[in-house]
């Protein structure tokens, strides 16, 4: 399960107009056409406003994936460091509307992180507790590492753990301890977990829904637990906006 549902309505109600941009979900708009476009070409990114309350949206799709393919080719012949800005100078004429700008990024795409990375202020790395998800953290940190010459104000914001089942009282701390040993101080490990809720989850994508959304549909929990999926994003934002406010004040 990603963040993609990460509770924007919320985050507008609290921070006021926000963009979420998203390079991996698959789109009924362009399919990402237009995301592709504004980096091969220069022209601007397409926008679609106010999708919630707050919330205007940059969609991504199947022809975003080849975000990768465009900056890998483009390193062949051009400067590492001018490549590695492409996302900031794509971003950066829209970006005064906006009190904070949501990146979803597809794991796995080196070139596509990194031009993200350069341009960004905080990280919020989701992560299940098997070992090769735990792994996937310390190539998330050598992207990381290779930006910081760009952009050394980049911080991990936190880690989330996901995917556990609701009531793993014993797995959640077991894992939490794994992480906090594997981390080494490097970034904390948030309290909050999205729980596993797969069907729920697949659900809200399909029918374009947040969690939230659905339960209030369905008159019910997306989860056989007291608590549901909205309540998990839910503590999850709250948490993240408390970080952010604990940084910002710090900064």
């Amino acid at each position: 399960m990603t963040l993609r549902a990460f509770c924007p309505q919320e985050v507008g109600g609290l921070l006021g107009q926000h963009l979420a941009l998203d390079l991996g979900a698959t789109s009924e708009t362009d399919y990402g056409a237009g995301l592709l476009s504004a980096f091969e070409t220069g022209t601007g990114l397409h926008v679609i406003e106010n999708v919630r309350s707050g919330l205007d949206l940059i969609p991504g799709g199947e022809a975003a994936s080849g975000l990768a393919n465009h900056l890998a080719t483009r390193l062949m012949t051009e400067d590492p460091v001018d490549v590695l800005m492409s996302f900031e100078r794509a971003i950066a004429p829209i970006a005064d509307r906006y009190n904070l700008i949501l990146v979803d990024t597809p794991p796995g795409e080196t070139q596509t992180l990194r031009s993200v990375f350069a341009a960004a202020k905080w990280i919020v790395i989701p992560t299940m507790v098997d070992a090769g998800s735990r792994a996937g953290i310390d190539r998330t940190a050598r992207n990381i590492v290779s930006v910081l010459s760009t952009n050394p104000d980049l911080q991990i914001l936190g880690v989330v753990i996901t995917g556990l089942a609701r009531g793993s009282t014993r797995m959640a701390a077991k894992a939490r301890n794994q992480l906090v040993a594997d981390l080494e101080g490097i970034a904390p490990v948030l309290g909050s977990i999205v729980h596993d809720v797969e069907l729920a989850a697949t659900t809200c994508r399909e029918r374009g829904l947040l969690a939230h959304e659905y339960e209030q549909a369905t008159g019910s929990r997306v989860s056989s637990g007291r608590e549901g999926l909205a309540t998990d994003y839910s503590a999850l934002v709250r948490e993240l906006l408390r970080a952010l406010t604990q940084e910002t004040v710090q900064s």
